[in-house]
């Protein structure tokens, strides 16, 4: 992951080339200070504010390693700079070079369309909804589907080719589907999903002037 446009600000853009048919400026589809970000990031690629604990004082494409399994989102990775869609800061982080590929054999449909986006009737996107009915019922994956909320489900994934199988806990996540419609928008679903029992916590600290200037040293380099 080269320093990039975060996710939201990726699949809004898609959809919204997808249903008007046009190509848009960033700042039509980027909140404004993330489109800020961006400009900061191109001007000076090699500085950020923030750093997390797996790469603190080291500096971009440092090599780097969060100490947990694979499915917690452990492993070895490299120090690459991101932007943090609702701080707008940007941020040196470990990105994983092989995460877990979870098939969770979820419904692709079931979000709650914004309240405005249902004043004149059904919603015109699809596989959003207006009726609450619709979006009320809860998505669960096929790991969770004989269980119950809080109760431990097996997991299988993907991970270098290899299926591989862990440990998790049934647990409701909140998902978002960003998109454009008259403007940036944002669907949520719940779902129950097999999660990691303890997921990994970044925990992040602003970098001093020295840390975002400082020259990159051979050894830290990323092979």
């Amino acid at each position: 992951m080269n320093p990039r446009l975060n996710a939201w600000g990726t699949m809004a853009l898609a959809a919204m080339i997808g249903m008007l048919g046009c190509t848009p400026t960033w700042a039509d589809v980027l909140p404004f200070e993330v489109y800020q970000a961006q400009q900061r990031l191109e001007a000076h690629p090699d500085r950020y504010d923030r750093a997390d604990q797996f790469c603190r004082g080291k500096r971009l494409h440092a090599r780097c390693t969060i100490p947990d399994s694979v499915f917690s989102g452990g492993g070895p990775g490299t120090c690459r700079i991101q932007i943090d869609p609702s701080l707008y800061s940007i941020d040196l982080s470990c990105v994983l070079h092989d995460e877990a590929v979870v098939e969770r054999d979820l419904p692709k449909g079931g979000y709650q369309a914004p309240d405005d986006l249902c004043h004149d009737g059904p919603s015109p996107v699809d596989g959003i909804d207006c009726d609450s009915a619709k979006s009320a019922h809860m998505p669960v994956d096929r790991f969770c589907r004989s269980h119950f909320v809080g109760e431990r489900c097996e997991v299988s994934f993907v991970h270098l080719g290899q299926t591989l199988r862990d440990s998790g806990t049934c647990q409701v996540v909140t998902e978002e589907r960003p998109f454009y419609f008259r403007g940036r928008r944002k669907a949520l679903r719940n779902v129950l999903r097999c999660e990691p029992i303890q997921p990994v916590q970044r925990q992040f600290t602003p970098t001093s002037w020295w840390e975002r200037v400082r020259p990159k040293t051979r050894t830290e380099s990323a092979p």
